[in-house]
């Protein structure tokens, strides 16, 4: 990636090698190129910063679905019948476990994401 320092050096580097540019074009493509690379910079800490308040609701989301797996029993006509299907047969290792398994993955994702 190109750094300010780059381009500051390019620039000096022009100035004093080369004649056939006005110095006016040079200054005006240096700072150009400093404006871009600072637009890259912000877009980069405002995708970052988007990226984490994603992560944070998607944690907060996780959260909410394993407190009520914590606080119930589990749910009262899945099979549409009038049964209690219990959370942990609807979990990882459950008899039917593909119902939340893409849950209980991103829990673990989330999980060791955290630690980071």
């Amino acid at each position: 990636m190109i750094k300010e320092k780059d381009i500051l050096e390019a620039w000096s580097f022009l100035r004093r090698h080369n004649h056939s540019l006005p110095d006016e074009l040079l200054d005006f493509i240096k700072e150009s190129s400093l404006k871009v690379l600072a637009n890259e910079a912000e877009l980069d800490q405002r995708i970052a910063k988007a990226v984490e308040q994603a992560c944070r609701e998607q944690r907060e989301g996780l959260k909410a679905v394993r407190d009520l797996i914590n606080e119930s029993y589990g749910v009262a006509g899945l099979h549409q019948n009038s049964d209690i299907a219990p959370w942990s047969e609807l979990e990882a290792g459950g008899r039917f476990e593909e119902w939340l398994l893409a849950f209980n993955e991103a829990e673990s994702l989330s999980a060791s994401s955290e630690g980071e």
